[in-house]
């Protein structure tokens, strides 16, 4: 849960940080406060429902509809590029489709694997996204996962060792990961090659 919370406090912590001491023009103003505004939402609405998914209550917080996976997928892109912006994140293939889901689930599983994609990710190097109907894919080109690891990041709080990453553990991101998936009854496949990046691929079911 903590690791799930830490990025959108990060972009609240520095936007506040800029507009309470940095001289800025108006729009970069309004821009901060709407992402301050959008992450505090996404948190307060984020906590209820990843406790009901680890079965610490039940209270109906999960609102299944309709969705608009592509538009899901580009705020997303947006967000994590606003706190990347070292990094270039480009769309390779982009053929929209709707499912069924839980809005703020997808949008904390695309930030997610985005977001894990930067971290291993040298400043100058591209993120591609690719979609088409059921199906997500998000290449990195950074470090790699070494391949005795790459069956075990998805156990909660597993951490990859350092000595060959270079930075920590993604296992409780991807576990989160792993639980939203399976209430959409969707499937991950990971392919990693140490030194030359990391390919995550998502399949779904559609609704057209």
């Amino acid at each position: 849960m903590s690791h799930e919370i830490r990025s959108p406090m990060t972009s609240v912590l520095g936007y506040t940080d800029m507009l309470l001491h940095v001289e800025i023009d108006e729009d970069t103003g309004k821009m901060a406060l709407q992402t301050i505004y959008d992450q505090a939402n996404y948190l307060k609405n984020l906590s209820a429902k990843m406790m009901e998914l680890s079965g610490l209550y039940q209270n109906n917080s999960i609102q299944v509809e309709d969705c608009s996976v592509g538009q899901l997928l580009e705020e997303s892109r947006k967000t994590v590029a606003r706190k990347w912006p070292e990094i270039t994140f480009v769309w390779k293939e982009k053929e929209n489709f709707r499912m069924s889901g839980d809005t703020d689930l997808l949008t904390s599983l695309f930030q997610n694997l985005l977001d894990n994609g930067a971290k291993a990710s040298r400043p100058g190097q591209k993120i591609e996204i690719g979609l088409r109907p059921g199906f997500i894919s998000i290449r990195d080109f950074g470090k790699g996962i070494p391949e005795e690891e790459i069956g075990k990041i998805c156990r909660p709080f597993y951490k990859v060792d350092r000595s060959r990453t270079g930075r920590d553990g993604i296992g409780l991101g991807l576990a989160i990961c792993r639980q939203i998936l399976e209430f959409h009854h969707g499937e991950m496949n990971i392919e990693s090659v140490p030194g030359k990046g990391t390919t995550i691929s998502l399949q779904f079911v559609t609704n057209c």
